[in-house]
């Protein structure tokens, strides 16, 4: 198709990759936005409760977790019924485009006026160069940033690699509908594992959830290892592997932010480690688009099982590292 329509094939590439770059800024923006607000957030219902601050980071990376989680299981059901019920991709696209421009017209409107707290208005800040720096910066000053990068490094990766490699491999062998179903079964058991994940934490402290992210990656790169192809496209196997990742989505969404917290907490590059998760998950999901780890399924697998390995010898060595100098201006402590 390339070679017999180059013009057509060149102007979808270029409309994609400008999609892409625009969504990526965005969905950066959006995800550092919501980090930054969850700390300030819970550290501030700390104060106001009198209660511990890993109690309230618990509840909060909860709270955030399970609500966005929710609202895109809405849309993840509704596409995979208007798919099953016959309706084409690109309508469904459209419809979700529409729903999207609407959600965003009415918060930045807030026609109800919600009664939200609103600190003084400053100057906003735009300096892409100026945060980058400072993410580079809290590498060299605080070591345990490299030790607990396993953690979105992995959910980078794994996103990745079922967006291209297995999505694409359920489009083909069994339809777009089917895509559907697995990604809400993806979305449905994360917003239920964020919720027992938050359980562990309170019980078991972080080490609960970094277990939890361990047996996920193991079992999910063991599962592609020692399955064939068609074997995976199996209904059975793909309930499995899409909760899992789904398990792997609860930990990023949840257990990473409160994870971030707690060690970065009253430490000068508390905002650029944040910050940090996203450039990492951001960097594992861009070399895996690029590279051929979707094309081997079991290179794909053993990737996934190292990176349980470096979450679990990650974390151990992050809790014996040292902290550095706390700072009198960190928002989240």
């Amino acid at each position: 198709n390339c070679r017999v329509y180059p013009t057509h094939w060149l102007i979808t590439t270029q409309v994609v990759l400008l999609a892409s770059v625009g969504a990526g800024v965005g969905g950066a923006t959006l995800w550092v936005g919501q980090t930054q607000h969850y700390a300030q957030a819970s550290a501030a219902h700390a104060d106001v409760q009198q209660i511990p601050a890993k109690e309230a980071s618990a509840d909060f990376a909860t709270l955030f977790a399970v609500i966005y989680v929710a609202m895109e299981a809405c849309v993840k059901v509704a596409t995979a019924v208007a798919l099953g019920l016959g309706a084409t991709l690109e309508g469904a696209t459209a419809g979700l485009v529409g729903v999207g421009a609407c959600a965003t017209a009415f918060f930045v409107h807030d026609p109800l006026e919600l009664g939200l707290a609103r600190g003084a208005r400053g100057k906003p800040s735009s300096d892409v160069g100026k945060s980058l720096r400072a993410v580079a910066l809290a590498h060299v000053a605080d070591p345990r940033l490299w030790l607990l990068a396993p953690l979105p490094l992995g959910f980078g990766f794994s996103s990745a690699l079922f967006t291209d490699w297995v999505d694409g491999l359920v489009d083909e062998k069994r339809g777009a509908a089917a895509v559907a179903v697995c990604s809400t079964v993806t979305t449905v058991t994360a917003g239920l594992a964020a919720i027992v994940l938050a359980g562990a934490a309170r019980k078991g402290g972080p080490r609960a959830p970094v277990a939890v992210a361990f047996s996920s990656y193991a079992v999910l790169g063991v599962c592609l290892c020692a399955h064939s192809t068609s074997d995976l496209m199996a209904w059975r196997q793909l309930v499995l592997l899409f909760a899992l990742q789904g398990v792997n989505r609860a930990v990023f969404e949840n257990s990473t932010k409160h994870i971030y917290v707690e060690f970065f907490r009253g430490t000068p590059c508390a905002a650029a480690a944040l910050a940090s998760i996203y450039v990492h998950s951001g960097f594992a999901s861009t070399i895996t688009y690029f590279t051929l780890f979707a094309e081997n399924k079991g290179l794909g697998g053993a990737t996934l099982i190292a990176f349980a390995a470096l979450i679990a010898f990650g974390f151990a060595a992050a809790e014996t590292r040292p902290r550095p100098p706390k700072s009198l201006d960190d928002p989240y402590s």
